[in-house]
């Protein structure tokens, strides 16, 4: 589809399927009431999946009114070859619609709105000595939530063992 989303087998199409996702969800976090709804990535990406996202964040918040809603970054998102011409705002290749210039950005303001009004915090996992969400994301200095750095997660180093007869064995960075 235009999204990159296609509905599996059947006849239903993607809103019909996009829907039920939606009913499911909402009946899941009912059942469950958790104490924190994690986003992944959200609204930073899978900005598509966003009324399905919304309607799971206020069922949670109406089940559980202490409950907490966390946006979960695995990377400080940043402009690639496949986003739009900052310029413009166009994409490559796409007949005229309008996207976001950074990730999460719809040009309107509508993912700092959405974040300041739903969500209770942001994690990015990663160091913010290698890169910060408000160098990356130009409205993130509009946030009034707070942004917190994991760091880098990694099991412990193993042991190198230099090759025989090779000078000046030491350890790999890559």
């Amino acid at each position: 589809g235009s999204q990159g989303l296609e509905p599996c087998g059947g006849s239903a199409s993607l809103s019909a399927v996009l829907a039920s996702r939606s009913r499911l969800l909402v009946a899941g976090l009912c059942r469950l009431q958790p104490d924190l709804f994690l986003l992944d990535s959200f609204p930073f990406g899978r900005w598509f999946l966003r009324a399905e996202v919304l309607a799971g964040i206020c069922r949670v918040k109406a089940v559980n009114s202490a409950a907490r809603v966390v946006c979960w970054l695995r990377d400080v998102p940043r402009v690639t070859r496949l986003d739009p011409d900052p310029a413009t705002g166009r994409h490559p290749g796409d007949a005229g619609r309008t996207w976001p210039t950074r990730p999460g950005d719809d040009g309107r303001g509508e993912a700092l709105e959405l974040l300041n009004a739903h969500v209770d915090a942001i994690v990015v996992h990663g160091d913010p000595r290698v890169a910060r969400l408000d160098e990356q994301v130009p409205w993130s200095g509009g946030l009034e939530i707070p942004v917190f750095y994991s760091g880098y997660v990694q099991q412990e180093a193993p042991r190198c063992t230099p090759v025989p007869g090779r000078q000046g064995a030491g350890p790999l960075v890559v």
